[in-house]
């Protein structure tokens, strides 16, 4: 049984900003997998992270750097962090992955991610990219593939930027495979949460707040493998800092306000629920199955072509191809 845990997604994009502009943002996820079997999973983990700044004061205008691991060992410590930064003139950008592990026994693995960094672009022309993600696997191979999971969304983001969008996902998925033949028996998807457009989201542990001026934000926990008291939907669309499409089903119940309310609200109360927390029973195979959950998250801004150069295009395709979290400070007069 493979479980593969990535850090989750929040994009926040604001209206044209003036010069003095910094952007941070921190994204982490607690998690708890049950995943049976007789043995204790194998965990492993994974990160990578990119930072971009330009500066046309300064030669070379350009820095970047980055880093990529795709598989380590998590074994004591059961802890593991990379970061990378760079600087042009007074643009610079920070970005950061951090894997804690904190217990793993038969059948059971929890711990934390964060991906978290910092831009700035203190100046006309200048601008600054960084992106970050990380996570874990744990594998196990079961008779009958059924457990639980323990996901627990925590965003807190400060972002401005000079126009554009941003889009981002957070699925958690699972894959069932005939460990003989290395056939897929079945696959599709528990959880997505999906951001996209201009405005910000933070999800900690007493609200989930929103300032949204054009926008959608969606949660999607209704898998036919999940029990009915455990499932949920939510869609919120938002234009002209206006709600005009408002659904919340199940767990979710009553967590938005009407069409024509204010895009800037919040969600708190004992009708708040800070961790996603199901059951799944796939079935029975008849036989021994892997089984791999996947939690993983990705955000890509589409700026405004106005506000950027060709130079600064290419490298935020490079950073995207090279991560899953994403955010830009860019500064204008």
């Amino acid at each position: 049984m493979s479980a593969l845990l990535g850090a989750g997604v929040a994009i926040g994009f604001g209206a044209p900003v003036l010069a003095q502009t910094t952007t941070s943002y921190s994204i982490t996820h607690g998690f708890s997998f049950s995943v049976g079997g007789n043995t204790t999973p194998l965990v492993r983990g994974f990160d990578g992270g990119s930072a971009f700044a330009f500066s046309p004061y300064v030669s070379p205008p350009a820095a970047f750097s980055s880093y990529v691991n795709l598989s380590y060992p998590l074994g004591p410590p059961w802890t593991r962090s990379d970061s990378v930064s760079v600087s042009r003139g007074l643009a610079s950008a920070t970005a950061s992955s951090y894997t804690q592990i904190n217990s793993l026994g038969v059948g059971t693995v929890s711990g934390f991610i964060n991906a978290s960094g910092t831009a700035s672009a203190l100046e006309r022309g200048e601008t600054a990219c960084a992106n970050s993600y990380t996570g874990v696997t744990a594998r196990q191979r079961i008779r009958l593939p059924f457990g639980g999971v323990i996901w627990g969304p925590r965003f807190a983001l400060d972002f401005v930027s000079g126009g554009g969008c941003a889009v981002g996902k957070d699925p958690i998925k699972f894959t069932v495979t005939d460990p003989d033949t290395g056939a897929i028996l079945n696959s599709g998807q528990f959880l997505d949460i999906t951001s996209t457009g201009d405005g910000t989201v933070n999800w900690d542990d007493d609200s989930l707040d929103f300032a949204i001026s054009n926008g959608t934000f969606s949660i999607d926990l209704n898998s036919p493998f999940i029990p009915d008291n455990q499932r949920g939907t939510l869609l919120l669309k938002v234009q002209g800092g206006i709600i005009t499409d408002s659904q919340d089903t199940g767990i979710f119940d009553g967590y938005l306000p009407q069409i024509g309310s204010s895009g800037t609200f919040s969600v708190s109360g004992s009708d708040f629920k800070p961790d996603l927390t199901f059951d799944y029973d796939l079935g029975d195979f008849g036989k021994e199955v892997d089984l791999e959950l996947t939690a993983d998250g990705g955000a890509i801004p589409v700026p405004e072509s106005s506000t950027m150069n060709p130079l600064s295009l290419g490298v935020l395709g490079l950073i995207f191809l090279g991560g899953k979290r994403f955010w830009r400070s860019s500064s204008k007069k």
